[in-house]
């Protein structure tokens, strides 16, 4: 990834920043509209009521030793999100490999398992579940998830400090050493990286829909860098102008302040600070980041001055503080789509932008809020009542100065000797008319349920109504999962799909080594456990497997079915003589989390003493059938272990 030299005050320069920035701003404006749609989302999510002057006093008035009563807002849309989240999370990311493929044209078995061990070390190592978890929580909580994917060579320059003979002349002197400082360079990860994109730094071409970035001209994101990060870039010829930058950064000051810090405080990521360094501070003690926006645009390099090519290409740029061009080059990717992908929660071909669970949810969570604290309103009020007393016969001050926990209220000198129950009345609050508030929240309940597609079947509470047999509970938890399985279809079809293949396509272009992976699943037995990946072996074409929508079989469920079905196989003896039933075992055993189970195998050659046995010759098996069954024999001890196999079938054991 070499950039291409625009020279910072050239003409090209301010020509290609214009043409970048226009595009830039284009996507900002339109998409500020939106913005306000997700700090809603985004205050839902994090139970964020506004603190109103009268909640203001209340909360000083609870710091102050006195229990106040507060508004509370009922994160009931969060749950629902959380449990959708978990639910889709565990259809797509339960799956061992995460990504798995197909033969598009008839590849060999072996070349499809290099593929899936070649990816599953990138997801592993290269740390791409997480994002996934995040990509499909943005999907539904702000209606809009983005990730993007590169490709890194890791290298790591290490040093350290050792000493060395001082030497004159070719010859060591005796006696006396030097401080030298070695750097050696070492290799890490090489494969894809996938990051998160925020919607809110998010660059898309908005005259298509958000859930099909590829149609469009450009897309990119917003983000900050580290002045490491910029050197480190620029040392490898992937960045130009650094000297430009360097000049800039006591002007830049901290990083793009965050927009939520506004809505959230608990939420400020960082980089948001505002704050500029002291200008007396020397170049390296700046710890700003500065703001970088990577983009990358379909464009004729013709008309921008940056080639001969006529046709459309794809060209990655990437601008410091809004000013610097320090990357423009071609995007090189055989697979030619941006390297973006979003996912969306609502199925909707049209919108711009979709909208979230949090904001689908959020009218009726109000209605919610709303009956929970006007409950505990009234019920805070009957319980305290209105005071009426006489002025003239008792101290006021005792009554007004009342917490309500408990008072000493003194008589006046002029009415002692008077009727107590004549100079005070408390008065009742009066009917509760709110006393059916709680039961119409759980009807409100209910109709987010059936809005959001989430029920109580898949939160783990059952439906109330007495006893329900194993076949009740298991219809009504498969068709209440078909909202979540439709959606969890669409969105492997258009958002894991499309950015398997990319990260597939990346890897066929950018793979160069010869190694060793482990294979993936559980699929094969293989009593290695590795295969040889090369080029060669992941050339051709392969379809990303889609998720069917359902949640993997549990472990211990299909160990109990496999327990049973190898009590059936007693009774079968050509399937025993089809299978081998003791590699099923095996696998069934660390289906069930016993992983070493292998060590308990018994070498046959070393416990019969034998270099080696035909079927005929084994203990415990007898020919085919009409002939003599072979002798036993022990080979060197009564005392080994004879394993009975299944009896031999007539034309389906070993010929000759």
């Amino acid at each position: 990834m070499i950039t291409i030299d625009i020279p910072f005050a050239s003409d090209l320069h301010r020509t290609v920043l214009d043409a970048v920035m226009a595009r830039v701003e284009m996507s900002e404006h339109d998409l500020t509209a939106h913005h306000k749609r997700w700090d809603e989302a985004e205050k839902d999510f994090a139970f964020h009521i506004p603190e109103k002057s009268v909640d203001a006093i209340r909360r000083a008035a609870k710091e102050g030793g006195k229990p106040q009563y507060v508004t509370l807002n009922i994160p009931y849309t969060y749950g629902q999100m959380m449990t959708a989240h978990t639910y889709i999370s565990s259809v797509f990311l339960s799956r061992d490999p995460i990504l798995q493929f197909s033969a598009r044209h008839g590849q060999p078995e072996m070349n499809v398992q290099a593929v899936e061990a070649l990816m599953d070390y990138q997801t592993r190592v290269g740390g791409h579940a997480a994002p996934y978890y995040i990509w499909i929580h943005d999907a539904l909580k702000y209606g809009l998830g983005i990730v993007g994917t590169f490709w890194e060579k890791e290298e790591h320059v290490v040093s350290e400090m050792s000493e060395r003979p001082v030497t004159l002349l070719g010859k060591p002197v005796e006696g006396k050493t030097e401080k030298v400082l070695k750097k050696r360079t070492i290799e890490g990860y090489e494969g894809n990286r996938v990051f998160n994109v925020r919607p809110y730094d998010w660059l898309p071409d908005t005259r298509v829909p958000l859930s099909d970035p590829q149609k469009g001209e450009f897309c990119g994101r917003k983000t900050d860098l580290t002045w490491n990060t910029i050197v480190k870039r620029g040392l490898s010829k992937q960045y130009m102008n650094i000297d430009h930058v360097k000049g800039r950064i006591k002007s830049i000051g901290g990083g793009v302040k965050d927009r939520r810090a506004s809505i959230v405080e608990e939420l400020q990521l960082p980089g948001a600070s505002s704050g500029s360094p002291d200008a007396t501070h020397t170049q390296t003690s700046l710890v700003a980041t500065i703001p970088t926006i990577e983009i990358v645009i379909e464009i004729i390099p013709k008309e921008w001055e940056l080639g001969s090519t006529e046709h459309p290409e794809k060209w990655v740029f990437t601008i410091l503080d809004k000013k610097v061009i320090v990357e423009a080059r071609p995007l090189g990717l055989w697979h030619n789509r941006f390297p973006f992908e979003t996912l969306e929660s609502e199925i909707e071909g049209y919108a711009l932008v979709k909208r979230g669970m949090m904001e689908m949810g959020k009218p009726l969570n109000d209605v919610m809020t709303w009956l929970f604290n006007s409950h505990f309103y009234a019920v805070r009020k009957s319980i305290n009542g209105d005071w009426v007393y006489d002025p003239s016969r008792l101290v006021a001050g005792d009554i007004t100065n009342s917490d309500g926990t408990g008072s000493r209220i003194r008589m006046r000198p002029e009415a002692y000797g008077s009727d107590v129950r004549t100079m005070l009345q408390v008065v009742s609050g009066g009917a509760d008319v709110t006393g059916t508030h709680l039961r119409d929240t759980e009807v409100v309940g209910q109709l987010i349920n059936r809005v959001l597609g989430v029920t109580d079947n898949i939160t783990g509470a059952l439906n109330p109504g007495g006893r329900k047999t194993a076949t009740e509970v298991r219809t009504a938890s498969s068709a209440s999962i078909n909202r979540l399985r439709t959606q969890s279809e669409y969105m492997s079809a258009y958002g894991f799909a499309p950015f398997t293949q990319q990260l597939l396509q990346t890897t066929q272009q950018m793979y160069r080594g010869e190694k060793k992976f482990k294979i993936a699943g559980d699929s094969v037995w293989n009593e290695q456990g590795f295969i040889e990946v090369d080029p060669d072996t992941i050339s051709g074409f392969y379809d990303y497997e889609p998720v069917d929508g359902t949640l993997p079989i549990d472990r211990f469920a299909l160990v109990n079915m496999w327990g049973q079905l190898f009590s059936q196989i007693r009774q079968f003896p050509q399937i025993q003589q089809e299978y081998n039933m003791s590699e099923i075992f095996a696998w069934v055993a660390q289906l069930a989390g016993i992983k070493n189970i292998k060590q308990f195998r018994i070498n046959m050659v070393d416990e019969l003493g034998q270099g080696g046995l035909t079927v005929g010759q084994q203990p415990g098996i007898t020919g085919p059938a009409g002939g003599p069954p072979p002798a036993a024999t022990g080979g060197g001890g009564g005392g080994s272990p004879v394993i009975p196999l299944p009896r031999q079938v007539p034309g389906v054991g070993p010929s000759g």
